[in-house]
């Protein structure tokens, strides 16, 4: 992994990054991702892979009101130029804040949490 990711549409460094402990990702699981690759600076298959992404969020219930894909697309964009990934893969993985069974965490303004990260590329 590279040493900045994007954190709710903010640059940040890794060790920086904060996400709640307790919260409908962490004591339910509910969140997505896609992984895709990074060629000349740009995200490879992109509409592909927002859609996938849009459609398993939506199909699990993860509110995507504030997680538009252009506002991704262009965090993204700035991710890939801070960690000069020119040649590599990035995560995108939105996780839901929204409050739901047994075990309720207390009230998050943000609905959804969205963190993107990159890395060198597999051989």
């Amino acid at each position: 992994m590279h040493s900045r990711i994007i954190l709710n549409h903010r640059l940040t460094d890794v060790a920086r990054a904060r996400i709640d402990a307790v919260s409908s990702a962490t004591l339910y699981g509910r969140g997505v991702f896609t992984t895709l690759g990074i060629h000349g600076g740009k995200p490879f298959l992109w509409p592909q892979h927002w859609e996938r992404l849009a459609s398993h969020a939506d199909h699990l219930g993860v509110d995507r009101s504030g997680v538009d894909e252009a506002a991704v697309h262009e965090s993204l964009l700035r991710l890939i130029e801070a960690n000069d990934a020119a040649e590599a893969r990035a995560r995108i993985t939105l996780l839901s804040n929204i409050e739901s069974g047994f075990w309720q965490s207390p009230s998050s303004e943000i609905k959804t949490t969205l963190m993107i990260m990159t890395g060198e590329p597999r051989d």
